[in-house]
């Protein structure tokens, strides 16, 4: 626990505003009895608990200070609380508006190591104590430490350690991604493993392709080469780009049939787990949906609907109505055309739908595919290698359902997607 303690001069005055008498000839203390993890998701609770010696005095009240990255975004004032010397800040609400997504990685076909910009940050609160607007800020204490943009199911934040996902060297932690740890990819995809690393100790990728008997082609070790250049300082969360798209012809060869990711420390000891790709070359008729969507942990997952698929165009129009005729100003006479149009429309929207269909997934991946229909941001990849072909889209599904083998020995999952961005005809 944080305490910070100070010996108030032999002094007492009177309040102006008040009849009572503050004797300053005490020993005041702050004690954060408790507060987030040294890493925490920034759209989960980050409570803090601060007692202090003051909390009895009439008027107080505890001020607490929520800075971002140096910059003071809140000042709030907190009562203590009925049951005790103490007060409880939960700052999370006064941090979510600084930390966002980023999908640009994907969308531009980034190679190698990428900074994964405004999902990880610093942050500080500072607590100090006030009696009748009076501030004692000579009692002051500050916390420190790291958010990040995941949102995590109740179950799973009362159960996070922010040390399983912290890749430091002689462990070997998790990427960020809730996917199963062996996924389908086909040629010319893209795809990211998501990863942080507080003491920036992710120094290498290691690639390791193998054949279709399982023997291995070849290693390739690619280095961060982030760490120690411009953008150090905002280095701690990283995307790695790893999709057949991202990693080129001269690592996947025709020959190869799946390949594995892994994270290295600076004396090529491995630091994070190994994640495998299967590449699928199979033959399809339909066209192929590859969406990347944003998951629990702040980053982009991928995944490609193979099946057959439907598309169709939904109309939205706006009208009023008007006379049809007009008044021939030569003979005074009311007139009609034939052309006439009675009702106007003055508005056209357009929005283009999609039923898309998975082919046939497993129940880990139904599992996991959960997390794509409730995403706030999903994005439509029509081709890597054009920056103008990634495209916004929303799932419409309001409910989902986690198949299972028990029930369904072979399953697929239908969805329907439409264009987050309309199209709008003339108005007239």
């Amino acid at each position: 626990m944080l305490n910070a303690k100070c010996q108030m001069p032999n002094a007492s005055r009177t309040q102006k505003s008040s009849n009572q008498t503050i004797n300053k000839n005490f020993l005041m203390s702050i004690t954060l009895h408790d507060r987030p993890q040294t890493l925490t998701p920034v759209y989960n609770d980050m409570m803090f608990i601060a007692g202090s010696t003051l909390a009895s005095q009439q008027y107080f009240k505890m001020v607490v200070k929520v800075y971002h990255g140096g910059t003071l975004l809140k000042t709030l004032k907190y009562d203590k609380w009925p049951t005790g010397d103490f007060v409880q800040a939960d700052v999370h609400r006064m941090l979510e508006p600084s930390y966002n997504f980023v999908i640009d990685n994907l969308a531009l076909g980034h190679t190698n190591f990428q900074i994964a910009h405004v999902t990880l940050s610093n942050y500080s609160v500072t607590f100090t104590e006030e009696i009748n607007n009076t501030s004692i800020s000579s009692g002051m204490i500050t916390a420190t430490g790291y958010a990040f943009n995941a949102s995590l199911k109740y179950l799973d934040w009362i159960n996070f350690d922010y040390t399983q996902y912290n890749l430091t060297t002689g462990t070997q932690k998790s990427f960020l991604t809730n996917a199963p740890r062996t996924l389908k990819i086909r040629d010319g995809e893209a795809a990211s493993l998501s990863l942080i690393s507080l003491n920036k100790e992710a120094k290498k990728a290691l690639i390791t392709t193998y054949n279709a008997a399982g023997g291995v082609i070849n290693t390739y070790p690619i280095s961060n080469g982030i760490y120690g250049g411009t953008s150090d300082g905002i280095s701690r969360s990283l995307d790695f780009m790893c999709g057949t798209h991202n990693l080129g012809g001269t690592i996947i060869t025709d020959s190869v049939h799946s390949y594995t990711v892994q994270m290295l420390d600076v004396s090529d000891n491995p630091i994070s787990e190994i994640f495998t790709f299967e590449i699928d070359r199979e033959c399809s008729r339909h066209d192929m949906f590859r969406l990347h969507f944003l998951n629990r942990w702040g980053r982009f997952d991928s995944f490609t609907f193979k099946g057959q698929h439907k598309q169709t165009t939904n109309f939205k129009r706006s009208e009023y109505q008007r006379f049809t005729g007009y008044t021939d100003l030569t003979g005074l006479t009311w007139e009609n055309t034939s052309y006439a149009r009675g009702n106007v429309v003055f508005d056209t929207e357009e929005t283009e739908v999609y039923n898309i269909s998975t082919g046939w997934i497993s129940e880990e991946e139904s599992q996991w595919l959960q997390e794509l229909v409730g995403s706030p941001a999903v994005y439509w990849q029509i081709d890597p290698a054009d920056t103008k072909k990634t495209i916004a889209v929303r799932i419409t599904e309001n409910s989902y359902e986690v198949k299972k083998y028990a029930n369904k020995k072979l399953f697929s999952l239908n969805l329907t997607m439409e264009l987050a961005q309309p199209n709008y005809r003339q108005r007239v």
